[in-house]
């Protein structure tokens, strides 16, 4: 089942969660340039991203762990204003 549907309420809550509002954090890469803050209630999840990157970060989203069938987030700067973009993954190309 996607979750597309979902995911367009949670790129909202993204540009506006307050980290300091959010109870669970981590990291999700040893050089720590990828930081997750997320909390829940029994409708919603919202999540805050905070990257160091000079290009763009993904984030994604599936019931088996894999790309196929994933949900995914891109976000990126274009002329000085967040963006942030909605995916599925039909299909995992593996080379």
């Amino acid at each position: 089942m996607a979750l597309t549907a979902p995911l367009l309420v949670l790129t909202a809550a993204i540009l506006t969660a307050n980290a300091a509002d959010l109870s669970q954090t981590a990291f999700l890469d040893v050089e720590e340039r990828f930081f997750l803050s997320w909390d829940f209630t029994d409708d919603d999840i919202t999540f805050e991203v905070a990257v160091n990157t000079t290009g763009w970060f993904g984030l994604g989203f599936s019931s088996n762990g894999g790309m196929k069938g994933a949900d995914i987030i891109i976000g990126s700067v274009e002329n000085g204003k967040p963006q942030l973009k909605v995916r599925n993954v039909f299909v995992a190309v593996i080379m």
